[in-house]
């Protein structure tokens, strides 16, 4: 889980002064590919009063949870929204999903490229 990480990374590629909007949007996205571990973890720890060791120990790696973490960390549907995003100029939308897309530096320097070039960024 590396949701500090992702949140200085939106922030850093994303962030404009002036520009909350842009600035929050990066923020929930770089939230997102962690929310279910919030929600998972939370549940079973405070709800369900499973012992930490049990959650983070077996829980955290089981094939379910690790499934859906692989859903939810996907380059594949990030990508896809980025792509509907740029499509339809929406420049929240490229800085929702552009984030998770920048896992490697090329992407990263492609997106905010594109992102200038399209939305004058």
């Amino acid at each position: 889980m590396n949701t500090p990480a992702h949140l200085l990374l939106g922030a850093a590629v994303f962030g404009r002064p002036g520009s909350s909007r842009i600035l929050s949007a990066a923020f929930v996205g770089a939230m997102l590919p962690d929310l279910s571990l919030y929600l998972l973890g939370g549940v079973s720890l405070f709800v369900l009063g499973m012992a930490p060791e049990r959650v983070f120990g077996e829980l955290y790696f089981s094939d379910l949870w690790q499934g859906i973490f692989a859903v939810d960390n996907s380059f594949f549907v990030w990508g896809a929204l980025l792509l509907v995003a740029v499509w339809q100029r929406k420049d929240w939308g490229v800085a929702l999903c552009g984030r998770h897309c920048c896992i490697w530096r090329w992407i990263s320097r492609y997106t905010m490229m594109t992102a200038v070039r399209i939305f004058g960024l």
